[in-house]
């Protein structure tokens, strides 16, 4: 096997949001290009793994889910870069007032988090799927050792940056009352650059500032090879 098969769509395909300004690389299979604007686009043509019979059941599955976080990670990335795009083009508007300009760049830069923290949710999976691995020729017990802490790893910057998505994100009808009720006054949403500021800078403690980002990329990128190693010759559109 000459190539990774789903390198550049875990460790590339990632950087959404820290990236949303460069030109992405192409993925190795590529997607249907949407309109930049839009956030929403027709879903492409998905890769299927058909399973090798040389596989142990449980390899197989293990390949399966490669495959398909693999190409979840190119369509999250992608709408977090049509959406980012989106936002930066409305901003620019000069009737947006400054209240609504902050919750837009605010409601965005969640959004953009939520989906990047839901992928990571999957690898709670890949534990589950790693423990069921027999080791053999191909996978020796160390190194399913390592890929199972990877993807406990991930899973756990995947809580982390949920966790300060739900402390950031604004109140719900049914939260705004409850707060009404516990404090005697109206919950208010975002009205200035400086409260933005401070929304901003946790979420981006959390991810791209403390390096939890980059760790997650780094771990994907390690798990990936598993689909260099097992999965290539399985693999159909």
């Amino acid at each position: 096997m000459g190539k990774r098969v789903l390198g550049l769509s875990i460790a590339v395909m990632l950087c959404a949001g820290a990236c949303a300004e460069q030109e992405a690389t192409a993925p190795t299979f590529q997607v249907t290009s949407p309109t930049l604007a839009s956030t929403s686009t027709t879903q492409p043509d998905r890769l299927e793994y058909l399973g090798l019979p040389e596989l142990s059941q449980a390899e197989n599955d293990m390949c399966r889910f490669i495959v398909n976080v693999g190409q979840d990670l190119e369509a999250s990335d992608g709408q977090s870069r049509r959406a980012t795009a989106a936002m930066e083009s409305a901003i620019e508007s000069p009737t947006l007032s400054e209240p609504l300009r902050v919750r837009l760049i605010r409601d965005t830069e969640i959004a953009n988090a939520q989906r990047f923290a839901n992928v990571l949710s999957r690898f709670a999976d890949a534990i589950a799927l790693i423990d069921a691995i027999e080791p053999g020729p191909l996978s020796d017990e160390e190194t399913l050792a390592n890929d199972a802490q990877d993807a406990a790893l991930i899973t756990e910057i995947g809580a982390d940056i949920q966790e300060t998505i739900d402390s950031s994100r604004p109140l719900s009808a049914a939260e705004q009352a409850a707060y009404l009720a516990r404090t005697g006054t109206e919950w208010i949403d975002l009205f200035t650059e400086r409260e933005l500021e401070n929304v901003l800078r946790t979420l981006h403690n959390e991810t791209t500032g403390m390096g939890r980002e980059a760790q997650a990329r780094d771990a994907m990128e390690r798990l990936d090879d598993w689909s260099w190693r097992h999965c290539a010759a399985g693999l159909t559109n």
